[in-house]
């Protein structure tokens, strides 16, 4: 998988988890941020995406940036 970007609001590090209950990417903090405006989790349907490669690009995808 690719490595992920950090949280876009605080730099953090985050992680990917995969439920098929919900067929749901489900994008958290590493570690507890209290001090992140980012809500947990971020979920990227799985309807769109097939695979945590495709969940992870679509999480490094970042409007205005090149690349």
């Amino acid at each position: 998988m690719a490595e992920l970007k950090p949280c876009p609001f605080c730099g953090g590090t985050v992680e990917m988890t995969y439920t098929s209950y919900d067929n749901m990417f489900h994008v958290y903090h590493r570690y507890n941020t209290m001090f992140c405006a980012m809500k947990e989790p971020i979920d990227i349907d799985g309807y769109f995406v097939k695979s945590l490669s495709e969940a992870a690009n679509a999480w490094n995808r970042r409007a205005g940036e090149d690349g």
